[in-house]
């Protein structure tokens, strides 16, 4: 096996044993998930840096240009995590939400819209009506059952306007996100980065998933830091990680 997933199994072990004979103690719990979320952010913002370093950047160079949008996107969810830490570990705020960490969490999306379209513009030809239509149609339908699961939980009385925003903006972002991956996806498949971009859209159903369970359960007010859903962050990150990786396996590999 190849040293990045033997890491990657590793660390994830490593993740799901904490979380798992830590469950009965919040405290623990709650340090625990601020020191994990960040490093686990950190693994694919860092490999994307050294993307940039390694490709260098131009700006008539698409290419160089996307993997600045890649990292700029990633370091902005780093930097949504550390800011959530923060909160937790110095200001004693368990759950900031919303809070400055959302503005970072969702201005990172808009580079990393901006790199998949930039991926896929050269080759927008050889991308069929189907294939478009595709991915259209799960984006469609992952909003719709979004929609149905949160419009209960977050339309409480409970709930202000800004955390209503916030709660269905990840969602929505992220189906986003998976329909561009699917598009790219459909688009490469087969070829030397299909694997990349299947394990783009393994990291964006992971996140997916995610932010829907982390919705649900902030407006019904059962979510704390350290919560068993956070795995699904971790599972995303790491998945994310890989197919930088295998873009870049791909791209040295004759």
């Amino acid at each position: 096996m190849r040293r990045m997933y033997v890491f990657l199994i590793a660390w994830l072990a490593c993740v799901f044993v904490v979380y798992f004979f830590g469950s009965g103690d919040q405290t623990f719990l709650l340090y625990a998930s601020d020191i994990i979320s960040p490093t686990s952010a950190f693994l694919p913002a860092f490999y994307s840096v050294t993307l940039v370093r390694r490709y260098g950047f131009s700006r008539k160079d698409r290419f160089t240009r996307l993997w600045v949008y890649t990292a700029a996107g990633l370091l902005l969810w780093l930097l949504g995590e550390l800011t959530w830490s923060v909160y937790g570990l110095f200001l004693g705020v368990s759950e900031p939400y919303p809070s400055v960490a959302d503005v970072f969490w969702i201005a990172g999306y808009l580079p990393l819209v901006v790199a998949l379209l930039a991926y896929m513009a050269p080759f927008k030809g050889a991308l069929s009506l189907k294939s478009v239509l595709l991915a259209v149609g799960v984006a469609l339908l992952a909003d719709v059952v979004v929609f149905s699961v949160l419009i209960g939980p977050v339309f409480g009385p409970s709930a202000d306007p800004a955390t209503r925003l916030v709660d269905f903006a990840y969602p929505l972002l992220d189906m986003l996100l998976l329909g561009l991956a699917i598009a790219g996806m459909l688009l490469f498949l087969p070829g030397r980065i299909s694997r990349f971009w299947v394990w783009l859209n393994v990291g964006m159903i992971f996140i997916a998933i995610a932010d829907v369970l982390f919705s649900y359960t902030s407006a019904l007010e059962t979510y704390y830091t350290g919560h068993p859903l956070e795995l699904f962050y971790f599972l995303g990150d790491a998945a994310i990680l890989l197919g930088l990786y295998e873009h870049t396996r791909a791209l040295h590999t004759d």
